[in-house]
């Protein structure tokens, strides 16, 4: 069997691109991983996030530069 999620095609991002993109405090980015609002997928110490899904995650259609 094979997971629709590990099937993405966008390349993971940093937390810290997260924050930017969503211009957010790091710790914000956190924050909404350690409750569960943005999914993200844990590689040793640091948490890498999908970028369409976080979008999906929070209900954003895209975001404007």
């Amino acid at each position: 069997p094979t997971d629709s999620a590990a099937m993405s095609t966008s390349p993971l991002r940093t937390a810290g691109e997260i924050a930017s993109i969503l211009r957010v405090h790091l710790n914000t980015v956190y924050a909404m991983t350690k409750t569960g609002r943005i999914p993200a997928i844990k590689a040793g110490r640091r948490y890498l996030y999908d970028l369409e899904r976080v979008f999906a995650a929070l209900d954003i259609k895209g975001v404007q530069p």
